[in-house]
C-alpha cells in the first residue's frame, strides 16, 4: 500500500537558490520502498498546465539503491535519470530526506542517517524557478516533519546563545574554500576562530590577539568534504575545554579555550564570506562525552 502525504503545499514565489526542502518521517515495512517527492508548476486560472518532476528515492532490496528524477510535461532537454547510491531508506526506519536547491539550475538530493551524517546521494539538473507547488508521497507511515529552510546571507553575524554543556552546531554548504567562523566579544575582537578546510579535510581553532594569529591547532576529518553539505559542531565541554566536530565525527582530542575567561568572551558569530553558505545554527545539550 502507497500512503503519504498528498497535500499540494504551494510556494507562491518559487523556489530559490539553497532552499532546502526537509523531510522526516518513518517508512513503511514494504519493498521496494519508495519516498516520492514532486515538484511542479501549477496555474490556478489552467488547471491542467501542470509540468515538473518526480525525484524518487527507492530501495528495491537490500543492496540495490536509486535516485530516479522522473519529469513529466517537461521540455525534451529533461530525460528521465537514474543513479545508483551506497544509501537508501530501508523499509520500516525513520529518515531525514533532504532536496537542496543548489546555484541557478541544480537539485541535491540528500539522506541525512541517525548520526547526523549527510549523504549526497545524487545531484540533476533542474531549472527550477518556476516551479510553485511541490507534494510527497510514498511508502510512509508517518510524517513528522516537512518544512523549506532557507541560507543565511554571507557574511553572517548574530548574537550567540550558547554555553557550557551545549554543542554550537552549524548546517550548510561547503564549497572547496575554507571556511571561517569567528566567535567575537562585546568589543568585535576574536577570542575563538574556528577554521573548516575542506581541501586538505581539517578543522581547527585559532585567536587573533595583540595584533597577531596564534599558531592553529586541527585535527582531520575524513567526513569533510568540499562542495558537500556538512554540520560542524563546536561542543563547550567546560571552562577549559571545546570539541570539534564534523558530520557525525568528532576530533580524537580535545582543544584548549584560547582566553581565560570563555563566558564573558563568546558572545557573537561572524562567518565571513564564502561560496559555501549556511541553512542553519542553533545550539543543544552535548549528548555524548
Amino acid at each position: 500500500m502507497t500512503a503519504g502525504d498528498g497535500r499540494s503545499r504551494p510556494r507562491r514565489q518559487g523556489f530559490a537558490a539553497n532552499n532546502e526542502v526537509v523531510i522526516k518521517g518513518h517508512s513503511m515495512d514494504v519493498l521496494p520502498c519508495n519516498i516520492v517527492v514532486t515538484f511542479m508548476y501549477f496555474n490556478s486560472f489552467i488547471p491542467y498546465t501542470r509540468k515538473g518532476v518526480k525525484v524518487t528515492v527507492r530501495q528495491k532490496k537490500p543492496g540495490l539503491n536509486t535516485v530516479l528524477m522522473s519529469p513529466f510535461s517537461m521540455p525534451p532537454e529533461y530525460v528521465e535519470k537514474s543513479v545508483p547510491t551506497d544509501y537508501a531508506i530501508s523499509p520500516n526506519t525513520d529518515f531525514d530526506l533532504r532536496i537542496m536547491f543548489s546555484g541557478d539550475k541544480k537539485i541535491d538530493v540528500i539522506l541525512v542517517n541517525a548520526n547526523g551524517e549527510r549523504r549526497n546521494l545524487a545531484s540533476f539538473d533542474l531549472n527550477y524557478s518556476f516551479l510553485n507547488v511541490w507534494t510527497v508521497t510514498g511508502d510512509i507511515e508517518k510524517l513528522e516533519d516537512v518544512v523549506i529552510t532557507d541560507k543565511y546571507q554571507m557574511p553572517y553575524t548574530n548574537t550567540l546563545h550558547w554555553g557550557i554543556g551545549k554543542a554550537l552546531k552549524i548546517v550548510g554548504q561547503l564549497s572547496n574554500e575554507t571556511m571561517v567562523f569567528n566567535i567575537l566579544n562585546d568589543k568585535d575582537q576574536i577570542p575563538l576562530t574556528v577554521l573548516l578546510n575542506p581541501k586538505f579535510k581539517r578543522v581547527g581553532i585559532t585567536s587573533f590577539a595583540n595584533g597577531a594569529w596564534r599558531p592553529e591547532r586541527a585535527c582531520g576529518l575524513k567526513t569533510i568534504v568540499g562542495n558537500h553539505p556538512f554540520e560542524l559542531e563546536i561542543k563547550w565541554y567546560s571552562e577549559k575545554q571545546l570539541g570539534l566536530g564534523v558530520n557525525g565525527l568528532d576530533c580524537a582530542f580535545k582543544f584548549n579555550h584560547l582566553v581565560n575567561n570563555p563566558a564573558a568572551e563568546y558572545k557573537k558569530i561572524h562567518i565571513s564570506k564564502t561560496d559555501g553558505y549556511i541553512t542553519n545554527i542553533f545550539a543543544e545539550r552535548i549528548k555524548n562525552g
